[in-house]
């Protein structure tokens, strides 16, 4: 507790400012480029430009807010109530467009979403459920990036997919792999799927601890998955994870499930 005080009080502050300092930074001449783009005669490279700039800018305002929050955390803020909740399949596009640029030719990233469909439980009654997850944008945009850059490590140099997709679910008796706890009812599952290499069954257990990673030193920080749970849990999600090591089923998927309110 001690430590985490620390942290809070001191290092989280002082990282935070000088973050700020290099996101100044690099919006400010991405700006310039998107004065210039207009001088730009070939027609080709000027959408390029115009595309790429536009994705700097995005990424960097969500680094302005993800700052934020990191702020609001080390003042122990208790006005958090406030989520701004964007549609899910709206994020989901714009975290494809960010890291399309970022993967080989070798990697297919697909978007499957089944919110539209009617669910039949004995909760929802045959009603039509939400189709979107009710948690901050800013939160499930860092959620998917994680498990997305994850899966596309997890592919190094072979051909393979990505497939992000959603649906409604009905659970019972099933355990959350991060906290153990129960789940029951309806649920939207927002899952991020490859065909990688798999999780040894030794480290599932492990890998939403804080630091631990089984990549290089150097390539990994072992924050990607904690942080992940964290921002689950904190919309009252939970996490399962289904990999395979061997056979034609051979990769990863981690099965996100938001908890979907009754309708009468």
């Amino acid at each position: 507790m001690i430590l985490k005080g620390l942290c809070g009080c001191y290092i989280i502050p002082g990282i935070s400012h000088d973050f700020n300092n290099i996101l100044a930074c690099i919006l400010g001449y991405n700006e310039i480029n998107t004065e210039i783009i207009s001088d730009i005669k070939d027609d080709v490279l000027k959408a390029e430009i115009e595309n790429n700039t536009k994705q700097i800018a995005s990424a960097g305002q969500r680094a302005v807010m993800l700052i934020d929050k990191m702020m609001i955390y080390a003042r122990q803020d208790t006005q958090t109530d406030i989520i701004n909740v964007r549609p899910t399949s709206e994020i989901i596009e714009e975290v494809l467009e960010m890291l399309r640029p970022a993967l080989t030719s070798r990697l297919k990233l697909e978007f499957d979403n089944n919110l539209g469909l009617p669910l039949i439980s004995v909760l929802s009654k045959g009603s039509n459920l939400p189709t979107q997850i009710e948690i901050n944008a800013i939160d499930l945009h860092q959620i998917i990036t994680n498990l997305a850059i994850n899966a596309r490590d997890a592919m190094k140099n072979q051909i393979g997919f990505i497939r992000i997709s959603l649906r409604h679910v009905v659970m019972s008796e099933v355990h959350c792999i991060a906290c153990a706890a129960i789940m029951n009812g309806d649920f939207i599952e927002l899952a991020v799927t490859d065909n990688g290499t798999g999780i040894d069954p030794k480290h599932i257990r492990r890998i939403f601890d804080p630091f631990f990673t089984t990549k290089p030193v150097g390539e990994g920080t072992g924050l990607g998955l904690s942080t992940t749970m964290g921002l689950v849990h904190s919309a009252n999600g939970h996490i399962m994870i289904d990999s395979d090591l061997t056979g034609i089923s051979k990769g990863t998927s981690f099965k996100l499930l938001f908890p979907v309110p009754v309708i009468n």
